[in-house]
């Protein structure tokens, strides 16, 4: 009688550290999830960090094109200038339906730049191929008269 007592009490205690093992086991395998989640946030904050720093060195940034830019961008390589002032109407609202886009456009305002307006009076102006073109023109008429795409 005596042994069987004694297996099952070695039988109860290879129990308790099969057990045992097995909850340390469990509580390993938590401590490497939590670090391999901590290792990864590491990585991304690191990572983002170089981009904004590049992004800062550099200057590039990502901004969303205007739809204008490039009908912009082909109206000023076809040596299209606008002659306008600060009173100038046409020239306000064109400057707020390009938007930012307005801003590579060639234009002169004539109140604060009197030596390149020359010869125009009215505005707005427009010269093209050495033409001057009085009045407001139309996206449409800029595109036409440019050939380039709006």
């Amino acid at each position: 009688m005596r042994r069987g007592r004694l297996r099952r009490e070695e039988l109860k205690s290879i129990k308790k550290t099969i057990e045992e093992g097995r909850q340390e086991k469990e509580e390993v395998k938590k401590e490497r999830n939590v670090n391999i989640k901590l290792y990864l946030l590491v990585v991304i904050i690191i990572a983002v960090v170089l981009v904004a720093g590049y992004f800062s060195i550099t200057g590039k940034v990502f901004l969303k094109e205007n739809k204008y830019d490039k009908f912009v961008s082909c109206i000023v390589s076809r040596d299209l200038i606008l002659f306008g002032n600060q009173n100038c109407e046409y020239c306000n609202s064109l400057k707020s339906n390009l938007g930012e886009s307005f801003k590579l456009i060639n234009y002169i305002d004539c109140s604060s730049d009197q030596s390149n307006c020359g010869q125009v009076a009215e505005y707005p102006t427009w010269k093209y191929n050495e033409q001057y073109i009085k009045g407001n023109l139309s996206l449409e008429e800029i595109s036409i008269i440019t050939k380039c795409i709006l």
